[in-house]
């Protein structure tokens, strides 16, 4: 850690921290100067039109950027005017490195033991970076399943919501296979955002494929089509027409830590990530997996084109994929030739 300003009483960074958890912090402990101006900027997130307490009200048209890691921020802004710091330096600590993060509101995955540890070191519940990310599904240093409570809190009170939650809940220890679940989906998360970073024009097929494996047939389906046996998330309060891009974008966003692992392992799987040790292990070791991996890659990319409800939304999907053939591992073949199969037959 380090001050960001050299005067007494000023909350400090922590790494990897986001920088609402930084400002509500400060709030909290009455460390920050000009509080009314991160209230306000905070508040613009949480107004009508954006999110309410268990209804989405109005769907979010991008995930291109995000407010609160982007350069030009609103909370960054007030943050360098309040304290007169360099972007650059912020930056360095809050940037979310050119990698596609979750949209502000859907930001509600948390590691219960990262709280309790942040709660007894800095008297408050911080927000972490890695937790942010679309596909986050397991605590990198705790190797626990990312959870959240049951409602959606307003964006002010959410940090707290989630402590109290798992406060209520009470901790439990990571079971083994658990861990093993993490240690899988966090290899196939690591080699998704390296080479993301490194291909960025790679970015789009990559979410494609993850957001299929995560979407819904319908908006009253309680879990994604293609990762189904793992979990079984609350009924979405959504019930505006969608078509097939927004229903990928609302299955990605609005899925729990437990459907964002599986559709990990099931894109590490495709993409040749694990030795066949590994997913063997997986799958004598965890019913979810035994009831979501398929016996083959083929059947997957058929039930994957289920998502789709007519020729036109099945065009579509197939030409987001299409660049999937790039990668050339026999399971990808096999999935693109199961996915085209089903798209083709569609009316």
């Amino acid at each position: 850690m380090l001050n960001i300003h050299s005067g007494i009483g000023h909350p400090k960074i922590v790494t990897g921290e986001t920088i609402l958890s930084w400002v509500c912090r400060g709030l909290s402990l009455e460390q920050l100067e000009n509080p009314h101006l991160f209230r306000m900027a905070i508040q613009r997130y949480s107004t009508p039109g954006s999110l309410e307490v268990g209804l989405i009200s109005e769907w979010p048209q991008t995930y291109d950027s995000d407010v609160e890691f982007d350069e030009s921020s609103e909370l960054i802004s007030v943050l360098q005017d309040t304290y007169d710091e360099c972007t650059t330096f912020i930056g360095g600590y809050f940037r979310s490195s050119g990698l596609p993060l979750t949209n502000l509101h859907y930001r509600n995955l948390s590691c219960e033991d990262c709280l309790a540890h942040s709660f007894f070191s800095f008297r408050f519940p911080v927000w972490k970076k890695d937790w942010c990310y679309l596909t986050s599904a397991y605590c990198p240093e705790h190797q626990r399943l990312l959870t959240c409570p049951p409602t959606l809190p307003p964006i002010e009170s959410r940090m707290w919501d989630c402590y109290l939650h798992n406060l209520w809940r009470g901790r439990s220890p990571a079971k083994p296979e658990e861990r093993r679940l993490a240690l899988l989906a966090g290899k196939a998360q690591a080699w998704i955002q390296k080479r993301v970073a490194t291909h960025p024009l790679e970015s789009d097929v990559l979410h494609s494929l993850y957001g299929l494996l995560l979407s819904r047939r319908t908006l009253h389906a309680v879990e994604g089509v293609a990762a189904s046996g793992f979990g079984h998330p609350p009924r979405s309060p959504y019930r505006w027409c969608l078509n097939v891009q927004d229903r990928l974008d609302f299955g990605m966003h609005s899925a729990n830590g437990v459907q964002r692992g599986g559709a990990m392992l099931l894109m590490g799987w495709l993409l040749g990530l694990y030795p066949a040790k590994d997913i063997n292990n997986a799958i004598h070791g965890n019913r979810m997996v035994r009831r979501s991996l398929p016996k083959n890659p083929r059947m997957l990319g058929s039930l994957a084109a289920r998502v789709c409800t007519s020729r036109e939304e099945g065009e579509l999907i197939a030409h987001q994929l299409k660049a999937l053939r790039k990668y050339e591992t026999e399971n990808i073949a096999e999935f693109m030739d199961g996915l085209n199969a089903v798209l083709l037959s569609l009316r």
